[in-house]
């Protein structure tokens, strides 16, 4: 792992003001030699020089310490953060909570999970924060160790820490990520009662985790129980419903958000977009595309590119072709879709017709963009 350098032509006199000022105030300097080298040369250089006063560490302070953790912890020097440790130990304040809450977050961010379990299970420190809780739990259920962290989750209950919302929110991300319905809805169940039960971040990440499990009727309910949403809110609810195959519902949904005065962004237009994939939707599709341009949206390219996808699952080539012109900005996507639509609508063989215009625009800009970021 490579430590930080001092500046070229700036060491010599900063080495000598630093081995003057030691020899002129003794202890009291060593603090100001240490955090001079840990600002300079990171905590490897802080490490060496406290290695070369042979065993005076007497002198650290629980502030140095925790400065030289986190600075092994931004730069993952777990050698270095190993070190650290050692001084800790050797410290009066090897029982300090302080210090236990900065030794677990920089075993964790140097990707050494069992370290910081030992820490944190050990008696050395007496009591941690919630963000140090927080942190060892997320890290738990990354691992999927469920159990783990329903054993802590119980722990912080009998000590009276309640879980903030950064807890709960990271834990229903990791259960969306690992697919972990059921352990995703004995934490739901843990929140009745609490504040964060109606907290509408927490429900938003709630529903996406049931959406992304594949449980649309834990969703609908969620949905359901809400007092407040927001387009996070309606967007995932509308995206589900599209992807489920039920246009219907999502349009109906769509309808009940505009009508509360939620106004939809570019992320509930693709949603919605993506369930309108049938000639007998082409009306429909038409009234959102108004809607898109009546939000500004139309020169999001993206939401452009979903309008693109419509018209042409909805077999519309005029309106594909007709917003095609229009986009100021088009990707390999655009391209790719009016090509295919172009193709699909006229059967003309890819070696005429519109198909040669479009591609060899598409090369051109391809060429343009190649010769640019090589040459430039």
């Amino acid at each position: 792992m490579a430590t930080r350098q001092l500046a070229p032509g700036r060491m010599p006199w900063r080495g000598l003001f630093v081995s003057s000022i030691s020899t002129q105030c003794g202890s009291s300097s060593d603090l100001f030699d240490v955090s001079a080298l840990l600002r300079l040369g990171g905590a490897k250089a802080a490490l060496d020089y406290l290695d070369s006063r042979q065993g005076r560490d007497g002198f650290l302070d629980s502030s140095t310490l925790a400065r030289l953790l986190l600075d092994c912890g931004r730069s993952s020097a777990l050698a270095e953060g190993r070190r650290v440790h050692e001084y800790v130990v050797r410290s009066r304040f090897v029982r300090d909570a302080f210090l236990g809450n900065h030794l677990v977050h920089m075993y964790l961010k140097c990707q050494s999970f069992d370290e910081a379990e030992r820490v944190f299970q050990s008696a050395a420190c007496e009591s941690f924060d919630v963000a140090t809780w927080t942190a060892v739990i997320v890290a738990r259920a990354g691992l999927g160790k469920w159990k783990l962290v329903f054993g802590q989750l119980d722990e912080m209950d009998r000590r009276g820490i309640p879980p903030d919302r950064v807890m709960i929110k990271t834990l229903f991300t990791a259960c969306t990520k690992l697919g972990a319905l059921e352990e995703g809805k004995l934490i739901q169940d843990r929140l009745a009662g609490t504040q964060l039960e109606l907290d509408i971040g927490v429900l938003n990440l709630t529903i996406n985790m049931y959406v992304k499990c594949g449980c649309l009727d834990g969703a609908v309910q969620t949905f359901a129980r809400m007092k407040r949403r927001d387009v996070v809110s309606w967007t995932v609810m509308i995206g589900a419903y599209s992807q489920d195959g039920k246009f219907s519902l999502s349009i109906q949904l769509f309808r009940e958000m505009l009508l509360e005065g939620t106004a939809p962004n570019s992320v509930t237009f693709v949603s919605i977009l993506s369930g309108c994939e049938a000639p007998s939707l082409l009306e429909q599709g038409r009234q959102i595309h108004a809607l898109v341009v009546e939000s500004s949206l139309e020169s999001h390219v993206v939401v452009a590119n979903s309008l693109l996808g419509m018209y042409s699952r909805c077999r519309s080539w005029e309106d594909s072709r007709s917003l095609f012109d229009r986009m100021s900005i088009r990707n390999s996507v655009s391209w790719s879709t009016i090509i295919m639509a172009y193709e699909e609508f006229t059967g003309v063989t890819r070696t005429t017709g519109i198909f040669r215009e479009y591609s060899m625009a598409w090369l051109s800009c391809s060429i343009h963009w190649y010769w640019n970021s090589t040459f430039f």
